[in-house]
């Protein structure tokens, strides 16, 4: 067999067609990468290979059978293949050197693609900004299908003795493997019935796995299951009268690679590797569950089909990623892709009016490289389908804007969005977040924000304690959201018997009096701390507001007036260290991912007292090292801002602000249970409880957080977190979508909000203004690689041969 490898080898490096076919497949590979702007690596705006793996398959269409095609169908026509056979060698040793010969061939032609490794590496922003494993795994996949091309090409070359028609052959049938199955999967008449077998029957359903860097042994046997069945077909076509043998054979292997690619007996053979550094493509534990879970099909459009610059298409690559895994997982995942801009214009206005009504708002997309006028209207959402009922799910995070920071949220966050809307679609109704009222608590207008956003998955309403006997327990979380009057031991007892009862509580709590506007106009304001009469309720929770103001370096700024010029104001910024912007630095997932979050007078929370109740804190939300704290009573005003900060002051270190509370909560009415209240039980037909079953709440103190900004002229409602003054919106109704979600979340799937996922961006810059120079290198240092081997092999040979 060595010997066969070895002869080989030889021939086709003693040949000139061999050079120039590893010349043309180089040059190919470089014009597509580096030169045509469609597939550009310089115009990608991302640091990563993914074109080459994109493109590559086609290209190897044509490498492959130029190749292989002289394997046997030379042999035969010069009538050396009955000498070969004659010769100590059996004929599976023949095929199989002639096969490793090609897979060396391969090798060697992808040895000098190493350079555009190197070129992105340097053009990283910040240089080196690869992700190293996930292109090792890519090339991986890029190697398995050059050896399913290989096997066809042998094959092809085997059943006849003219090359050029072995040539065409071995194209015909690498396409087909690679895009039929998903052409003929298509077709109406396998429309839900058995498409998804047919299209994994097809190379090109598990290259686009192995091609992202993820390893699953399903596509693995595959490969390898197909290569086996080539080559045994090779073998076949080589003994004439053993086609009954291959027929054999090839049923075996086809049932094989069925078995490993089906859910029933796919799971015995299942293994997966995901080699990208972020682990992008591993599935939390949470979203397992849930795709386990699933006993009907579960639908989603995606709303994102046609073309896209390079950005957009990230969003658009990563989200048939990631449903492509949901399908692997579970079989009854099914996924399309929709242009709802495609058709005429009185049918796209239709189908816009009709998403409109949805709540689907579509979004102006500038296009790269183009006047300033081209434009793109897109819709980036989803719709998910299931049992009937059906969820929108807006995939673009931070709004209309679409810059690079909003691109890697959606990306980040699309395991997430995506999961969160098949959790919440498998509930039989929306589960109820209610607010709090009757003791001066936010009104609907000033949370109308948040709630809009709640809406999508939940159901919303207001609740005034002393209207009702008790808490109903069908609540699923209770907002109390900046209470100013105190709170009555029965209304206590209501809050405490619901959490007694599993309930889950979100505190947004004011300990002191004061805003902005209680100070301007004023020589000086005295706070005072506000008689919520709740103190000895959180106590018995294990935690408690300080009546205190967290004053921090890292702050948003007030507009002061600070002269007149004429009749008009003279304003100026000022930063104000009561206004605190907290950056969560936690790995929990209800903060993990999320931007600056600012918080107006907050307090600090002490958490010393859950020692005594066994309950376990994790603290969310925190000032920085750069903070203090002020007792009252203290004066207030804005005198101080005329000076510079004493930053030597600001040296009590991080101040607790948000706090998540878990574990059994004890009740505050533990042996103190008035018989009134018994009564009222009593009639409701409910006992008393003084221990919760394990249970989560979470308090933020300051009040302010859930409320938005209201423009009276405009008559609408100003987006929660927006900040006037810095002129950004901050992460606040974020944190607090993410805080209900995680106290109602029993199947894990906030897990995956705390997902990294990378995009490693290209310097555009660099890039663009050494375009020339880095396609002179990608095309002409291969080319010059090729020739110093070849003219090294040749003076070896040549120097062998003449002693």
């Amino acid at each position: 067999m060595l010997a066969i490898f070895l002869k080989e080898i030889n021939a086709f490096f003693s040949s000139l067609v061999g050079y120039l076919v590893i010349a043309v497949f180089l040059i190919l590979l470089g014009l597509i990468l580096f030169v045509f702007p469609e597939s550009s690596l310089l115009e990608y705006h991302y640091a990563t290979l993914e074109p080459l793996f994109e493109n590559a398959p086609l290209v190897f269409l044509l490498l492959l059978p130029a190749i292989t095609m002289r394997s046997f169908a030379e042999e035969t026509q010069q009538g050396t293949i009955e000498m070969l056979r004659t010769k100590p060698v059996t004929l599976w040793e023949i095929i199989v050197g002639k096969y490793l010969a090609t897979l060396t061939l391969v090798l060697f032609s992808l040895i000098p693609t190493a350079i555009y490794y190197y070129t992105i590496y340097q053009l990283g922003s910040p240089k080196g900004n690869l992700d190293t494993g996930a292109i090792m795994g890519s090339y991986v996949g890029l190697f398995l299908l050059a050896s399913v091309f290989g096997a066809i090409g042998m094959l092809a070359s085997s059943l006849t003795n003219n090359q050029i028609a072995a040539f065409v052959l071995a194209a015909f049938l690498g396409f087909m493997m690679l895009n039929g199955f998903e052409y003929f999967s298509q077709l109406p008449v396998f429309a839900g019935k058995g498409d998804d077998l047919i299209q994994k029957l097809g190379i090109q359903y598990h290259y686009r796995s192995l091609s992202r860097g993820v390893l699953d042994s399903r596509d693995l046997v595959y490969f390898l299951t197909l290569i086996f069945l080539f080559l045994s077909l090779t073998k076949a076509s080589l003994e004439r009268g053993a086609y009954l043998r291959s027929f054999l054979v090839t049923g075996i292997l086809l049932f094989v690679n069925i078995l490993a690619n089906a859910r029933v007996g796919g799971q015995a053979l299942y293994g997966y590797a995901d080699l990208t550094a972020d682990k992008r493509y591993t599935l939390t534990t949470g979203t397992h569950k849930l795709l386990n879970d699933l006993d009907d099909v579960l639908f989603v459009k995606v709303l994102l089909g046609g073309e896209f610059p390079a950005g957009f298409k990230r969003l658009q690559t990563a989200t048939t990623d990631m449903l492509e895994d949901f399908r692997s997982e579970s079989g009854l995942v099914e996924y399309d892709f929709e242009d709802p801009f495609a058709g005429s214009v009185k049918e796209i206005n239709q189908r816009i009016e009709a998403y409109r009504k949805d709540g689907l708002q579509p979004i102006t997309l500038r296009l790269p490289g183009q006047a300033e006028s081209t434009t793109k209207a897109v819709l980036p959402y989803a719709l998910v389908y299931y049992k009937g009922r059906s969820i929108p799910v807006n995939l673009l995070e931070g709004g209309p804007g679409v810059t690079e920071e909003s691109l890697n949220k959606a990306v980040r966050f699309l395991e997430y969005k995506l999961s969160n809307a098949i959790s919440q679609i498998q509930k039989p109704e929306k589960p109820a977040i209610v607010f709090a009222s009757g003791h001066g608590e936010l009104e609907p207008f000033e949370t109308a924000d948040l709630e809009r956003a709640l809406r999508q998955f939940y159901n919303t309403g207001r609740l005034v304690l002393d209207s009702v006997v008790q808490v109903d327990p069908g609540i699923d979380v209770l907002v109390v959201a900046k209470p100013k009057a105190p709170f009555s031991e029965k209304d206590k007892f209501k809050i405490d018997q619901y959490v007694m009862q599993g309930g889950k509580l979100l505190w947004l709590i004011d300990a002191v009096r004061v805003d902005l506007d209680s100070l301007v106009g004023r020589k000086e304001y005295l706070p005072q701390e506000y008689a919520l009469n709740l103190e000895d309720l959180l106590f018995r929770y294990g935690f408690r507001i300080q009546p205190n103001l967290v004053l921090d370096l890292q702050c948003t700024g007030i507009e002061l007036v600070t002269g007149r010029v004429g009749d008009q104001p003279q304003m100026q910024l000022f930063e104000y260290p009561y206004h605190v912007v907290s950056t969560p630095a936690s790995a929990h997932p209800v903060v993990k991912n999320l931007g600056p979050i600012n918080l107006l007078y907050p307090s600090s929370i002490d958490t010393a007292l859950k020692t005594k109740t066994g309950l376990k804190s994790t603290v969310l939300l925190e000032s920085t090292a750069n903070s203090r704290y002020q007792l009252l009573p203290l004066r207030m005003d804005f005198e101080f801002l005329k000076y510079p900060l004493d930053r030597t002051k600001f040296d009590k270190g991080p101040q607790p602000l948000a706090v998540l509370m878990e574990g059994e909560f004890p009740s505050m009415f533990e042996n103190r249970v008035s018989q009134e209240m018994l009564d009222n039980l009593n009639r409701l037909d409910i006992a008393f409880r003084d221990r919760s079953p394990q249970n989560r709440m979470i308090v933020v103190a300051d009040g302010d957080l859930a409320r938005n900004g209201v423009d009276v002229q405009k008559r609408q409602v100003i987006p929660l977190g927006y900040n006037r003054f810095v002129r950004y919106t901050f992460d606040n109704k974020d944190f607090l979508l993410n805080a209900v979600e995680y106290l109602l979340d029993d199947s894990g799937v906030v897990e995956a909000r705390g997902k990294n996922v990378d995009l490693r961006l290209l310097d555009t810059a660099k890039a663009k203004a050494e375009k020339g120079k880095w396609r002179l290198i990608n095309l002409a240092l291969p080319l010059a690689a090729l020739a110093l081997f070849g003219t090294g092999y040749q003076w070896l040979r040549r120097r062998r041969f003449t002693r």
